[in-house]
Formats: C-alpha cells, sequence, structure tokens
C-alpha cells in the first residue's frame, strides 16, 4: 500500500489531540495531610484525622481516622503508598490508601497484639502488609495484615516460625518530627551479621557489617545493639550508640543496597537520639545540640510560637500541648531549628535554617521539592543542585502541628 502523507499527518494528529485531552483531563496532584499523635511516644490519646490542602493555604478534612478517645498507638509507613494507624487499643488498624485516600479501610486484629519492638515490616513479594508481633502462651506469635484485599490469601492471619522470614522485608523511614519521637527500632550485630532484635528464633538478617567496621568501645568478637536509622529497598542506615551516653555528633553507617557498597557521614544529633528520617537518598535529620548538665543551657528558639493549650488556658486539652512538651526537653537538647539533608547518593549536604525549634521534614520527592513544617505552617522548597530555593507556604491550620505525614495523590512523577 502507498504512503499517504496527509493520512500519517492526520492520524498523528488526533493521537496527539488524544493525548492532550487525556493529560487536560488528569486531576493534578493533591497534597494530602495525616495529623495524628501516637500515644506510643507521650501519655495520653489525640485525634487522627487525614486532611487535603484547600484554597486559600488552608487544609480541609478528607475523613477523620480515630477519636480522641480511639487515639493512635502509632502510624507505620510500609513505603509502598500505604500507611497504616494504629489505635491506641491496638486491635484495630486503619490503612489509608496514597492512590485512593478517601476511602477508608479499618481491617480488625483477631486478637490484641503487644509490641515488644516496633514490629512492622513490608511483606515480601507483590503483596506488602503490617506485621505485629505478640506473646501467646509464652511463644511469639506474628500477625500479618495485607495492605490489599486479595482474592487468594486472607486479609488478616496469623502464625508463628512460619512469618519470620517475612521480615527480611522489614522496612524503616526513620523517626518522624515534634517534640514525641517514637522509639527507636534496634538491631544486634553478632560478628558481622546485622540482625533484627527481640524476634527470638529464628534470627533475621538484614545484611552484613563491612569488615572494616570497628566501633572504638565493643570488644573485639562481642555482640552489639545499635539503632536503627533506617531500611529502604535501596539504603540499610544504621547508628552505634556511646554505652556512656554520647553528646555527640553521630557517625551513621549507611550501606547501598543496590551497589553493595558501604559509607558513613555524621549527623549533628546526640547517639542516643538519632532522630533522622529518609525519603528517597536524602537522609533529613532536625539539628539537636546535647546540654544536659550545663549550667545555664541555651534555649531553643521559638518556643513563644508553639501551641500552648495548659490547665490555665481552660477547657479539655483536645489537642497537645507542644510548647510543654518542648520544655520538658530543653534540660537536654537544644534546637537551634536547623534541618540537615544528608543525599547518600551522591554526598550532598544542605541545610534548611528555619530558626524555629518545632521544625521537620515531611517529605522529598523524586524532583527535588522538600515539603517541611515549621509549627503550625508547611512549606515548599526546591533543591537546586547545592541550594535550596523556591520557598513557599502552602497550608496553616490549627492541627498542622500534629501533620508529620504527607503525600500527593496522584503522585507527583
Amino acid at each position: 500500500m502507498a504512503f499517504r502523507p496527509s493520512a500519517w499527518l492526520g492520524a498523528a494528529a488526533v493521537a496527539a489531540g488524544l493525548a492532550l485531552t487525556a493529560a487536560a483531563a488528569a486531576p493534578p496532584p493533591t497534597l494530602y495531610l495525616l495529623a495524628a499523635t501516637p500515644s506510643s511516644s507521650t501519655n495520653a490519646t489525640y485525634p487522627a484525622a487525614l486532611y487535603r490542602e484547600a484554597a486559600g493555604g488552608t487544609m480541609t478534612l478528607v475523613r477523620p481516622v480515630f477519636t480522641a478517645q480511639q487515639g493512635v498507638y502509632d502510624v507505620r509507613d510500609d513505603l509502598d503508598g500505604r500507611l497504616y494507624v494504629i489505635d491506641d487499643k491496638l486491635d484495630r488498624v486503619s490503612i489509608i490508601h496514597e492512590a485512593h485516600p478517601a476511602q477508608a479501610d479499618l481491617v480488625t486484629p483477631p486478637a490484641a497484639f503487644s509490641f515488644y519492638w516496633p514490629s512492622y515490616g513490608e511483606v515480601a513479594g507483590a503483596n506488602p502488609g503490617l506485621l505485629l508481633a505478640s506473646t501467646q502462651d509464652g511463644q511469639r506469635v506474628i500477625t500479618r495484615v495485607l495492605g490489599d484485599a486479595s482474592a487468594t490469601q486472607p486479609r488478616i492471619a496469623t502464625a508463628g516460625a512460619a512469618y519470620f522470614p517475612l521480615y527480611q522485608a522489614f522496612r524503616y523511614q526513620g523517626a518522624f518530627g515534634g517534640p514525641n519521637t517514637p522509639v527507636t527500632p534496634q538491631a544486634m550485630i553478632v560478628g558481622r551479621q546485622i540482625a533484627l532484635l527481640n524476634l527470638d528464633q529464628p534470627e533475621v538478617v538484614l545484611g552484613q557489617t563491612p569488615a572494616s567496621f570497628k566501633p572504638p568501645f565493643v570488644l573485639p568478637g562481642a555482640s552489639l545493639n545499635v539503632n536503627l536509622v533506617a531500611v529502604t529497598a535501596r539504603y540499610l542506615a544504621f547508628s552505634v550508640a556511646d554505652p556512656d551516653g554520647g553528646a555527640g555528633p553521630t557517625t551513621v553507617y549507611v550501606r547501598d543496597q543496590r551497589l553493595g557498597t558501604w559509607k558513613t557521614l555524621t549527623v549533628p544529633v546526640p547517639e542516643i537520639e538519632p532522630d533522622s528520617r529518609l525519603f528517597g537518598a536524602w537522609l533529613a535529620t532536625p539539628v539537636k545540640q546535647w546540654v544536659q548538665g550545663q549550667a545555664n543551657p541555651p534555649e531553643s528558639p521559638g518556643m513563644e510560637n508553639q501551641r500552648d493549650t495548659g490547665p490555665h488556658l481552660g477547657g479539655a486539652q483536645a489537642l497537645p500541648n507542644v510548647r510543654e512538651a518542648y520544655y520538658l526537653l530543653q534540660q537536654s537538647f537544644t534546637m537551634p531549628g536547623d534541618l540537615e539533608l544528608d543525599n547518600l547518593a551522591d554526598g550532598r549536604k544542605l541545610t534548611l535554617h528555619t530558626g524555629q525549634q518545632d521544625s521537620e521534614v515531611l517529605d522529598v520527592t523524586a524532583a527535588g521539592e522538600v515539603l517541611y513544617r515549621v509549627n503550625d505552617v508547611i512549606y515548599s522548597a526546591h533543591i537546586a543542585g547545592v541550594h535550596i530555593a523556591g520557598i513557599a507556604k502552602l497550608v496553616q491550620g490549627e492541627n498542622v502541628p500534629e501533620v508529620h505525614w504527607v503525600f500527593y495523590a496522584p503522585a507527583r512523577p
């Protein structure tokens, strides 16, 4: 058949038109925000709710997750598009699907479980989910909650040793910000093997240390407990806490799982508080300085801008008293309001200065957008080489101090 330019151009124009129509019809990404204060890091229960960015720099409620009476024990991220919000009584898990966040998905494990350590991980293979450890009749039991309903597998299943291998795909993004930071999961190094702590038998080995790994205060051949800083598909990072309470800064050992290489970096926090969080290749750390024992420790800036819901204001304390929580920390730490970003892939080191103690990085996208919170405001900025530019205010609201998890839906490229 003879080639006809007019027919080919016409078909190409139709195809291009369809593509433009489809692109125009696709909704722009919307920023979603989860506000929650886990009781695992405080002694009270507060509500959890999912919001989205709205006009005028505000946020509007998408749906409540748990009431103040139900509370939140913890929030877990499988780093595969799902947040798992666990209620304070440990008998309900509300799953937030980042692909369709308005849809409620509540699952109820068969029995209350007890956390002896942060027992969460991503199920290996095509079915990510949450793993919950408990003890029944003196035996360690693992409950697996699938992130998505399956036609071939039960949504909730409980087993003993059969589920231990699932922890090979353990995932941990790091510590969320704010004054009530979570307990850091730990591992044990025996020989050169890095094994999850408190899993009894069989051990779950996450990897091996490099031959050059020799902590200065550990006897040769002795086992060593380490703090897991982050565990993702790409990176395994841990720090070693000085048993005498090192004032920092902290050395972080990082394995590139893809390349099989190790490196070390220094983060500006005391060794007992490795409060870093990993977003892709960017390790975000709120700077902390150890001041315990100093006669006149410097005050952290911005306390006057933090929420105060103390009894002197009257009424019920419906939201956490941020100012009081930070006040209790000031005898140990000072926080100058600096957020450090370390790129584990190329070695770049950036500092975002907010001048406010209650600051945290919430996300760093693949395109280099940095979302961060300062008190009750969320900002956006962009990484341009070795600089941070284009700072813009996105959202401000009463519940923003409890926002520690954000995502775009549809996801941004």
